[in-house]
């Protein structure tokens, strides 16, 4: 999936479980992700139907400046939340 990715921005984002529920699995997820693109996030969404209440997802992308990245994720975070209020 990395290799189909668009420079110098291309972003790839994968559920990222729950931080309450699953902090071991998240850590092992963020270092093998660190391990292939120069920037990784971590993103969480209040999601009040899910058993914990919250949604993560684990962002990544070929940014290597960073500053844009953290704009990414702020947007997709923000578009995943309206989605989920319109439905």
């Amino acid at each position: 999936m990395k290799a189909a990715l668009k420079r110098p921005y291309g972003v790839i984002c994968c559920q990222g479980e729950c931080i309450w529920l699953d902090l071991p699995l998240i850590k092992r997820l963020m270092t093998i992700a660190r391990r292939l693109f120069p920037s990784v996030a971590y993103g969480n969404v209040s999601t009040p139907t899910y058993p914990s209440g919250a949604l993560g997802f684990v962002v990544c992308s070929l940014d290597e400046v960073k500053r844009i990245f953290r704009f990414q994720v702020a947007i997709f975070l923000f578009i995943y939340f309206l989605i989920r209020i319109r439905n």
